[in-house]
């Protein structure tokens, strides 16, 4: 999965002390990547009623206007991801957050991804795993 922030692996050897830390950084200028200060920014999600979970964000705060923003969330490593079912839409009809119904939490951690998408400019994406049980407190 795509984190453009960079990625830290751990590799371990069975039945040895040997493990190397190797931390991943994604090259590219800025153009790859998208407009500086377009990525969404504020994500938070809050689990209530054991199965339902709101999402949200606010828009990045060098994003063009009519930037229209993608949620996807994969609940577990073994599933694929899902895009939102259900969009909390601002005055602009752009989408600033999600209703997810009938969750089920299968991993401590998820994997969270906001793509931004406009007709002239590249988006940067935000995405990022964040420990559930810890949001819903």
């Amino acid at each position: 999965m795509p984190l453009y922030r960079g990625v830290v692996f751990t590799i371990e050897v069975p039945e040895t002390n040997i493990s190397k830390i190797c931390p991943f950084i994604p090259k590219g200028n800025a153009h790859d990547l998208g407009i500086n200060g377009s990525a969404i920014e504020n994500f938070s999600c809050v689990i209530y009623n054991i199965s339902l979970m709101n999402c949200t964000w606010q828009a990045g705060r060098d994003a063009p206007g009519d930037t229209q923003y993608f949620l996807y969330w994969q609940n577990s490593r073994d599933d694929d991801e899902t895009e939102c079912e259900l969009y909390i839409k601002d005055e602009n009809d752009r989408n600033m957050g999600c209703r997810f119904q009938n969750v089920t939490i299968k991993d401590i951690t998820t994997y969270f991804l906001v793509n931004g998408s406009h007709k002239t400019f590249l988006i940067q994406f935000y995405d990022n795993y964040i420990k559930l049980y810890t949001i819903g407190k």
